[in-house]
């Protein structure tokens, strides 16, 4: 039975940094993922010319 998982992080790149191991691990097993940002990372030190969530 899959299940629907609900990610929320405070800036973009947080879950590739802090949770890309379990994400992958519930997308193989076939959950569905809901990835939430609460910010579009405008204070922080861009490391491209665009923010995406």
């Amino acid at each position: 039975m899959s299940k629907n998982i609900l990610a929320i992080y405070p800036h973009p790149d947080d879950e590739t940094i802090i949770g890309a191991g379990t994400l992958r691990k519930h997308v193989k097993a076939g959950d569905k993922i809901t990835l939430v940002c609460a910010t579009l990372g405008q204070n922080g030190t861009p490391h491209g010319s665009t923010f995406f969530c």
